[in-house]
């Protein structure tokens, strides 16, 4: 069974992360990129679970030194 994947705009992200949203189209401009984006029809559009995926993975542990 395919997993359903959930994606969102540069307003999604800069919410999600609390990034700015001109900072994330710099970083794409530069190639800075932080998460995987993809262009679809004129459209910029991150998918929320990899975006999610990679915050929780690059997160510390205070309680773990």
């Amino acid at each position: 069974m395919p997993v359903a994947r959930r994606f969102g705009s540069e307003v999604d992200v800069a919410m999600l992360t609390g990034i700015a949203r001109r900072t994330l189209q710099h970083d794409r401009f530069f190639g800075r990129t932080r998460f995987p984006w993809y262009k679809v029809c004129g459209k910029v559009l991150y998918d929320l679970d990899e975006v999610t995926r990679i915050i929780q993975s690059a997160r510390v542990d205070p309680k773990k030194g």
